[in-house]
């Protein structure tokens, strides 16, 4: 099965729905790109593809490439991260409502 970004942000938008269950499959101590990294398994190839076309996404919606649901603050990141809220960012959320099939 070819792995797409699409079908990760149905996947994750899944995950959201099912009120984000630690590690099944996701990461609620993780942002998109590594959870990304969760979806693709041991697929290298895919990873590197995938990531790549999730940061041309940000660049194009001119967000940053680092903490892109946090305006490039890492500090709310870290903090988001620690506490395991990262799949609580609305903004995280809407960009995958927005991108899922």
């Amino acid at each position: 099965m070819k792995l797409t970004l699409e079908g990760f942000y149905n996947s994750y938008a899944l995950w959201l729905s099912r009120d984000a269950p630690w590690f099944d499959p996701y990461d609620r101590h993780l942002g998109l790109c590594d959870n990304l990294a969760i979806f693709c398994g041991k697929d290298d190839l895919a990873l590197e593809t995938l990531g790549i076309e999730l940061e041309t996404q940000f660049k194009q919606a001119k967000l940053p490439a680092y903490y892109p649901f946090d305006n490039g603050d890492d500090h709310t990141w870290l903090m988001n991260s620690h506490a395991g809220q990262m799949h609580m960012n609305t903004k995280r959320n809407a960009w995958v409502e927005r991108h899922k099939t």
